[in-house]
C-alpha cells in the first residue's frame, strides 16, 4: 500500500506551486518526511492561507493506530476533517 507520507518519487511535487491537488488533505507524514520538508512546507502553508497545518500532521511520534490518528485530528480539527469523504 502506497502512503504519501513514505519517500518517493512524488513527495517534493506534492508541495511544489504546480501542485494542483489539495494540501490540506494531509493527515500523516513519515517524521523524516516532515523535517525533510521543513521550512518549504511551512512557507507554502502559509501562502496557502494554513499557517499552522505542519503542526496538524501527525506522525509516529503521535501515533501508529487509525484510532490515535482520528483523535489527534479531531484535537486538532484539522482541515480534511471537513473534507468529503473519498471511501
Amino acid at each position: 500500500m502506497a502512503e504519501w507520507g513514505r519517500a518517493g518519487p512524488g513527495v517534493l511535487s506534492r508541495w511544489s506551486p504546480g501542485f494542483s491537488g489539495n494540501r490540506s488533505n494531509r493527515r500523516h507524514a513519515d517524521a523524516r518526511v516532515r523535517q525533510f520538508l521543513g521550512e518549504g512546507f511551512r512557507r507554502r502553508c502559509e501562502e496557502e492561507g494554513i499557517p499552522d497545518l505542519m503542526e496538524m500532521i501527525a506522525d509516529e511520534g503521535v501515533t501508529t493506530t487509525m484510532e490515535g490518528l482520528m483523535e489527534f485530528l479531531q484535537r486538532m480539527n484539522h482541515p480534511s476533517l471537513t473534507m468529503n469523504r473519498l471511501m
